[in-house]
């Protein structure tokens, strides 16, 4: 078996997008805000992109025991976003995912980038410590602990989203300059009229809204005006690291990346399209 160790937070297959060539290395120009410091990460061996490494994050252990099924979940949904992706790169401008079944499972993957990250899953994690009893509520095993409770709301909570826009229009937008960012929280989850943002790629990124049917539409090039105030909130947004395709792009936005972040409380409610169960968010 697979031993998981290392976790990225967000997936490779997202992060290699940025990937560019620097000292006859492949990687990423990199700037990590705990450590204040910027520098090139190499995409290539078991640790590709370090900066975004948390050993056994997805994997915890109960009654001594690995638990795999949420690692090897989020592998399966990332197959289907970065399919997704690639499909995007070579120019198809028509429908990509031909079932209801991708399609759901493409928007797992798109939904589970507002829910996986280390800084959500942290803050859930405190608030369920302080809180037992809205523990109990959540998770499926009352033995279970913390860390099994806190990733069954993670996978509860990006399903639930999932089914929520089942009926909804992607809008792929361009982006010809190449100089969008990403960071370790770059799903921006309605952050405009109800519109959310994804980045995908340097030169374009996904906007999805709840609207009847299951639709693409496709943009042509962004004004860089926008580009500019996406990049803000995806830096703004983020909590330990964002990368970009050029040194002097990373640079521009580092002071926005210290800006004080919006620390919002979990809150939690019951499931409206599971059988049951309860949500932090």
């Amino acid at each position: 078996m697979a031993e998981y160790k290392h976790n990225h937070i967000i997936p490779k297959c997202l992060i290699r997008q940025w990937s560019t060539q620097h000292n006859n290395l492949n990687g990423v120009h990199a700037y990590e805000g705990d450590i204040r410091r910027e520098y090139f990460s190499s995409d290539g061996g078991k640790k590709a992109f370090s900066f975004a490494i948390e050993k056994y994050f997805y994997v915890p252990k109960f009654n001594d025991q690995r638990i795999y099924q949420l690692e090897k979940w989020l592998s399966d949904v990332e197959g289907t976003f970065s399919f997704f992706i690639k499909a995007l790169l070579q120019g198809v401008t028509g429908p990509i995912l031909k079932t209801p079944e991708e399609y759901h499972k493409l928007l797992l993957g798109i939904f589970s980038m507002n829910t996986r990250t280390k800084y959500d899953i942290d803050r859930i994690k405190q608030f369920m410590l302080e809180n037992p009893a809205i523990k109990r509520m959540v998770e499926m095993d009352e033995e279970s602990d913390i860390e099994v409770a806190v990733l069954e709301n993670m996978m509860n909570s990006t399903i639930e989203l999932a089914r929520e826009y089942n009926q909804c229009r992607i809008i792929v937008c361009k982006n010809e300059s190449g100089n969008l960012i990403l960071g370790d929280r770059p799903f921006l989850h309605k952050a405009v009229d109800g519109y959310s943002f994804l980045p995908l790629h340097p030169n374009f990124f996904i906007s999805i809204i709840k609207a009847p049917g299951q639709d693409y539409t496709y943009l042509g090039n962004t004004e860089s005006k926008m580009i500019h105030l996406l990049n803000q909130k995806i830096a703004e947004n983020s909590h330990n690291w964002i990368i970009a395709k050029d040194p002097t792009q990373l640079k521009e936005y580092i002071s926005f990346f210290h800006l004080p972040k919006n620390h919002v409380t979990p809150y939690f409610q019951p499931v409206e399209y599971l059988q049951h169960g309860y949500k932090l968010i």
